[in-house]
């Protein structure tokens, strides 16, 4: 990797003034943000805030091509995040559409090293013509099979040869560390599923292993709150015409003359006419024509509210509880 100490160590230019510690500065915070659980848009956005005012940049974007996990398809354009952007303008006085810097976008990704751009100049293999009237340096992030995307810096077209060096000198250190961080992320995130599929693997057996209807509700009830990591687990079992609640996670005793185990027999028998499994998301309006009567009352009368209903049988009902808290 570069080091901190070989970026813009060059001449008075003011553009040129970072200092050895402030270049190892930075650095040395993105490096610890990296191993971090940032949100990766968020990591992202501080690296270009820092590439930017660390270069004295005009503007500057994140750029995301279609086909990485991480673009989302409803976004107008390849820009994830941007600085300043509002400042650019083409030589004929209009801002460069989004689509005019794909080109250099896909000649970046299989760069060996940052690449340069004059102000209305082109790239070596004429791919791209520069729309603007400052000196682009625009970097990929490491290829790691769900990513193509990187840096782009936009600075005035006076900056000297030296300061474009350093310049693309700092974005191959910042796009490294977003590979790290990338990698991190990655791994942590197939930490989890591991995590998630042990949990799992011990609730279908704590399941499987039940000898009777009530062992079997038990299980489903607390291993299931386990599971799903929800605050609260019921099992609601049909009993001849009626449902009954046969189990609650946490408890050992149900008190069947409770307000909240009739109002979740009730909602039960509602779910079961609707012949269907109901998700309540946080904050939705629950004045919903079949739960009116049912599943508002219940949330009002506990400290409670249902997340979730989901029939896993005809006769066999489990419903998911949030903290009203």
């Amino acid at each position: 990797m570069t080091q901190a100490s070989d970026i813009f160590d060059t001449g008075n230019n003011r553009r040129s003034q970072m200092t050895r510690q402030q270049i190892g500065r930075l650095v040395d915070e993105l490096d610890t943000l990296s191993r971090t659980e940032c949100d990766p848009v968020r990591f992202r956005h501080e690296l270009l805030s820092r590439a930017v005012h660390g270069t004295a940049a005009v503007a500057g974007l994140v750029w995301v091509l279609p086909g990485s996990q991480e673009f989302v398809e409803s976004q107008p354009s390849p820009f994830e995040c941007q600085i300043g952007l509002e400042n650019i303008t083409g030589s004929a006085g209009n801002v460069p559409p989004p689509a005019a810097w794909s080109p250099l976008f896909e000649e970046s990704t299989s760069a060996a090293e940052p690449l340069t751009v004059a102000a209305n100049g082109q790239t070596g293999n004429g791919s791209f013509r520069n729309p603007s009237s400052n000196i682009l340096t625009v970097a990929a992030f490491p290829a790691n099979g769900d990513l193509r995307g990187g840096l782009m810096l936009f600075h005035e077209p006076d900056v000297s040869p030296e300061f474009q060096r350093g310049t693309q000198q700092l974005l191959a250190v910042l796009c490294e560390l977003a590979g790290d961080f990338q990698r991190n992320h990655q791994l942590r995130e197939l930490t989890i599923l591991q995590s998630e599929q042990r949990a799992f693997e011990q609730f279908r057996q704590a399941a499987l292993n039940g000898s009777d209807l009530q062992t079997l509700a038990h299980a489903i009830a607390n291993e299931g709150q386990r599971f799903l990591k929800c605050d609260r687990v019921s099992v609601v079992v049909r009993c001849n015409r009626r449902f009954i609640v046969r189990s609650v996670s946490g408890v050992d005793s149900i008190d069947r003359r409770s307000t909240t185990v009739r109002r979740l027999q009730d909602l039960a028998n509602v779910a079961a006419a609707e012949g269907s499994s109901r998700w309540f998301e946080p904050g939705q309006n629950m004045a919903a024509e079949f739960l009116t009567e049912t599943a508002r009352p219940l949330s009002e009368s506990t400290r409670w509210r249902p997340a979730a209903i989901c029939q896993l049988q005809p006769k066999l009902f489990t419903a998911c509880w949030s903290s009203n808290c």
